[in-house]
């Protein structure tokens, strides 16, 4: 007997109907997988000689392992094409420390990636090819919610073996399973509300789309909890509210802008319940407010227990992080709370982690843009730098039909030195392209690229 998700039935009847007393299954596994297959993608990628990540023992343990290596490491994953103009999202543990990415769609073509942005805190991180009407996926609307018992599909490539489907059920919601301990400096900031499943999930699967009986994207396959290294029952996704958060800000920002309430909170359990004098066991425990929080500022104290978030019941610490991971400083949340045994409502204005409503960052990027031969040039988001282990640089944020696109630069690209002389903001580059135009003098432009390095363009007239 095949059970078959009542909601499920009802979205779409005619893939649902009784036929000789059985339901087609099959149809609808087939007719899911073949709106969203032609979308996940396989991601090749090489690591930097003598140091590098084993991706398959953290996806086993949990746990980074670096290893010495003669010769460059040859990693891969999966990843999902977002945008017909070539966004991708996929995990950050698939791309960290990646030295080159390639990414192979379903039908073979191969592209060059480049990494727009990732967030450590939710292993996330969104890529880039240039390609046009690409196949995407689909995200399923916030409307369409992914119940306990309802069907599921994995897309993946594990064990190199592209576009592979396997079907399970959802086992689980809002789960925590302390992936992200080792990968996030303050442990606060980690952000884990992962959808289980028991799709078979293996090594090479991270990235890839997890779907559901319409074709709709759901989450992104992240990770299994195993002893023995495979699928052993128990597999772990991304939800895709909190995907649908991250890649905009990735897209929009080169990192994540996240609102933090800034309490910690405790499960209720029989014996908290008891020792609190509290009269039951529904929402979650406010055990510290942090100074100069969104929390504090607020009114909230210690002793507190969150009911509701923007209407929405909070069930556990988890389900409560996930809520708040997907708003942005400065966005106004109502909280229902109780305090002393009384219900209250009080309207919070979220801050990010340093206590600030908006962060003054992308104010100080967008005064500091120009333009010069079809380039957007603007300073590096100070992720960015971090990340491209610079101090200086400004960032090809744009670029239409020129000279520097005809020379083979590409959005994304970061220019450090012009014949040798450091760039320290827009002007810099405008200026020193400007002079070498008017003496007529060829340049040597040198600068990095996330995902595949260093690189160098020379510039003639």
């Amino acid at each position: 007997f095949v059970y078959i998700h009542p909601k499920s039935a009802q979205r779409n009847e005619a893939l649902y109907t009784p036929q000789n007393g059985k339901f087609p299954q099959s149809a609808a596994f087939k007719q899911a997988t073949q709106q969203v297959r032609p979308a996940v993608v396989h991601i090749k990628l090489t690591r930097p000689r003598g140091r590098y990540r084993n991706v398959e023992e953290q996806e086993n343990n949990n746990e980074e392992y670096y290893e010495d290596s003669p010769s460059a490491h040859f990693g891969s994953g999966s990843g999902v094409i977002i945008s017909a103009d070539g966004y991708i999202v996929t995990n950050n543990h698939v791309v960290e420390d990646a030295q080159s990415l390639e990414v192979i769609l379903p039908d073979k073509r191969s592209f060059k990636a480049q990494i727009i942005g990732t967030d450590m805190a939710t292993d996330l991180a969104l890529l880039k090819i240039d390609g046009k009407n690409l196949p995407t996926a689909r995200f399923a609307p916030v409307s369409n919610k992914l119940d306990i018992g309802d069907w599921v599909l994995a897309i993946g490539n594990p064990f190199d073996l592209t576009a592979s489907v396997t079907a399970g059920i959802v086992s689980g919601k809002g789960r925590k399973i302390n992936l992200l301990r080792h990968d996030v400096a303050n442990q606060k900031n980690a952000v884990e509300a992962f959808i289980q499943t028991d799709a078979a999930i293996n090594p090479g699967n991270s990235g890839g789309a997890l779907i559901n009986m319409q074709g709709e994207l759901v989450g992104i396959n992240t990770a299994i909890a195993t002893h023995t290294g495979y699928y052993t029952g128990f597999s772990f996704a991304i939800p895709i509210a909190l995907v649908r958060k991250v890649t905009e800000d990735l897209k929009q920002h080169g990192e994540t802008r996240r609102a933090i309430l800034g309490v910690r909170l405790l499960e209720i359990t029989g014996r908290l319940a008891q020792r609190e004098k509290l009269k039951d066991l529904k929402g979650v425990f406010i055990d510290y407010v942090a100074e100069n929080s969104s929390a504090s500022i607020a009114g909230l104290k210690s002793g507190d227990v969150i009911l509701e978030l923007d209407k929405q019941e909070v069930n556990s610490v988890p389900d409560f992080n996930g809520m708040v991971a997907l708003y942005t400083p400065g966005q106004r949340v109502e909280v229902l709370f109780v305090r002393k045994g009384k219900a209250q409502k009080i309207v919070i204005t979220l801050r990010d982690t340093v206590g600030k409503i908006l962060k003054k960052e992308k104010e100080e990027t967008e005064t500091s843009e120009t333009q010069v031969l079809g380039a957007e040039l603007a300073l590096p988001t100070k992720t960015e730098m971090e990340k491209l282990k610079i101090r200086y640089g400004v960032k090809v944020k744009k670029l239409e039909a020129g000279k520097l696109q005809n020379i083979g630069i590409k959005a994304g690209f970061v220019i450090t030195l012009i014949d040798g002389k450091q760039m320290q903001k827009p002007e810099d580059v405008k200026n020193a392209i400007e002079a070498s135009k008017k003496a007529g003098k060829a340049i040597t432009i040198e600068g990095y690229y996330w995902g595949s390095g260093k690189a160098y363009y020379a510039l003639g007239w």
